[in-house]
């Protein structure tokens, strides 16, 4: 549904020539969201690593937290629209 008036976000014209209809320049970091977040109950969440339907490993939220976090650093070979237009 559209509302009259309805004329969605302004863009600069240096950038709006290089967007598709309907995509606009972000300085933030996009979130792609659509209503609340879920509430999730931590004590009963577990993250579970499947080979087809056969679980190999689970963690619960108390053992999944505490793992260690590495940086990756790769050549993914691509662009994102965001990248192609100047965004980051």
């Amino acid at each position: 549904m559209v509302t009259r008036g309805f004329v969605g976000r302004r863009q600069p014209p240096e950038t709006g020539a290089r967007l598709p209809p309907g995509q606009y320049l972000t300085d933030d970091f996009p979130i792609l969201q659509i209503g609340p977040n879920p509430t999730v109950d931590l004590a009963t969440w577990t993250f579970t690593l499947r080979a087809g339907s056969r679980p190999i490993k689970a963690w619960s939220w108390a053992e999944f937290e505490p793992l260690r976090v590495e940086q990756a650093s790769t050549d993914r070979g691509e662009l994102s629209d965001a990248e192609r237009c100047g965004g980051f």
